[in-house]
């Protein structure tokens, strides 16, 4: 019942968000990229096309009606779908840096703020957060979090997700445009990633300059997972790259 109702809330999102078709390599395992930074102010909006900005994935859903505040059921076809309880607390971390910050739950206890690794080499600050970062760097069981940025890297935010893919690994179920307000960019979707059947959303982004390049990856569990990923995605905060 928990990968149906996760994989009824990710092609929802896709129809809210939009689609089409997408690795940089990175040192980290399944898991690795970077990520966009978005305003805590950034406002979710609903255009006419129906794309949610901000990528706001269960307020946004809702909004659209297309999450219940309740437990209902729609048809026989489609199960009960109740609103997920949201983590407890937050918490702000930031890199060794102190450049990229965010809000994460304060379960994901375990952090590696070091920096962007590509290729044994450092590229810019970056940080993972999840409940065991090992873990999360080596099945798609763990929700976590990737987040950097760079100004060495020759890539766009599309051309970057064209040379990550993670097909091997999930199923792709499409990209759409990213904007939250300060950052612009794509993003990608995947779900039943590993033996877990997880959701991975992928987001690569730049600040008006295009002074520097941004990547988020965020693997989803549960549904919980689904309001840690909107609250990483109002909060994080890029502000510079300097090593």
């Amino acid at each position: 019942m928990r990968r149906l109702t996760l994989m009824i809330a990710l092609s929802l999102l896709i129809v809210a968000c939009g689609d089409d078709d997408a690795e940089v390599t990175t040192t980290l395992p399944p898991n690795t990229t970077l990520a966009p930074t978005t305003t805590a102010t950034a406002a979710t909006t609903t255009t006419s096309e129906g794309v949610v900005s901000n990528l706001n994935l269960v307020s946004g859903l809702r909004a659209r009606g297309e999450l219940p505040s309740t437990t209902t059921t729609t048809s026989a076809e489609v199960p009960a779908t109740t609103v997920p309880e949201a983590p407890d607390e937050y918490v702000t971390i930031t890199d060794d840096t102190d450049q990229i910050e965010l809000r994460v739950p304060v379960e994901w206890v375990d952090t590696e703020t070091s920096g962007w690794i590509e290729s044994n080499e450092l590229i810019g600050p970056g940080l993972n957060a999840a409940i065991d970062v090992d873990a999360w760097r080596a099945e798609w069981g763990t929700p976590g979090v990737f987040i950097g940025a760079s100004d060495l890297l020759p890539e766009t935010p599309e051309t970057i997700l064209d040379a990550k893919r993670w097909d091997s690994f999930c199923t792709y179920e499409g990209r759409g445009d990213y904007f939250d307000g300060v950052y612009t960019g794509r993003y990608d979707l995947y779900y039943d990633c590993g033996d877990e059947l997880s959701i991975f959303i992928v987001i690569a982004a730049e600040p008006p300059d295009l002074s520097f390049l941004i990547l988020v990856e965020i693997v989803v569990v549960t549904e919980t997972d689904l309001l840690a990923a909107d609250e990483i995605i109002r909060s994080f905060q890029v502000y510079g790259v300097d090593l």
